[in-house]
């Protein structure tokens, strides 16, 4: 099943929800890949997922199927030690082959954080910033006449 348009789900253009249900799926049964539902489909870019009319009730519906698999992931993990594997993805250092399972809950949080109450993925749509060359600037590692260039 392909889901519906949710551009409010995540950050740099992937579907939201798909890293948190991956990253907490892993964690709860590292080492090992991810169990994500058939039903949830392949990830979209933001172009993809803004391409389809989908109504507010599909979408309301979609979003409570997402916080429902992530919330029992993250009750299922039992090893805050585990190693959970790291998607490959260009903004992650190629080098990184995993962190620890608290690593994951807190990112997840921050990430929930970050998303909700505004308009992040608006602004992302409008200026290309993702969250990691935010946080590279807000932490000081590139100034802001420096170019962003991911990992890869």
């Amino acid at each position: 099943m392909h889901h519906p348009g949710a551009p409010w789900a995540g950050g740099r253009g992937e579907a939201p929800s798909e890293f948190a249900k991956a990253s907490t799926s892993a964690a709860a049964a590292a080492p090992g890949d991810p169990v994500i539902p058939e039903e949830f489909g392949e990830e979209q870019t933001i172009e993809e997922c803004v391409a389809e009319a989908t109504n507010l009730a599909d979408t309301l519906d979609y979003f409570d199927r997402c916080v429902a698999t992530t919330d029992a992931n993250i009750r299922s993990v039992t090893d805050l030690a585990a190693a959970v594997p790291v998607p490959d993805a260009p903004w992650f250092p190629p080098d990184l082959a995993s962190w620890e399972a608290r690593w994951v809950l807190a990112h997840i949080t921050a990430e929930v954080a970050r998303h909700t109450g505004h308009a992040d993925i608006i602004r992302e749509s409008i200026d290309g910033k993702g969250s990691y060359e935010l946080n590279e600037r807000a932490d000081g590692f590139l100034d802001d006449d420096e170019e962003y260039a991911p990992y890869g």
